[in-house]
């Protein structure tokens, strides 16, 4: 089980999102300070999303991050190297599959470590 971090304005994304991510067997918090996230689904039109990460991102530069959105590709986006850019609604095959790849990146070893 991962906990992951949902930053989305819109109140049935974050309805269907978490349902999957629970579903997952994943852990959902919607504040930065609900202990360690180990990867974060976020809809980057979202300034209050956008803040989130910038946050965890300082403490942990290889944060995990599945953006979502109704919006097109922006550079903003694509500068948090994201895991994957899927449009809403949300394809369940290719988020499932992202987060299991975001949550495996987190349980891989440093390089830092090793």
């Amino acid at each position: 089980m991962a906990t992951i971090l949902l930053s989305d304005p819109e109140h049935d994304s974050r309805v269907v999102l978490t349902a999957l991510l629970e579903a997952l067997g994943h852990r959902v918090v919607d504040e930065i300070d609900s202990g360690k996230i180990d990867a974060a689904v976020i809809e980057p039109a979202s300034r209050q999303a956008m803040t989130q990460v910038r946050h965890l991102r300082a403490r942990r530069r290889d944060l995990p991050v599945i953006c979502v959105s109704g919006r097109r590709r922006g550079s903003t986006a694509m500068r948090l190297d994201p895991v994957i850019f899927l449009g809403k609604p949300v394809p369940v095959g290719p988020f499932v599959r992202a987060v299991d790849a975001a949550v495996a990146r987190t349980r891989e070893p440093s390089v830092a470590a090793a």
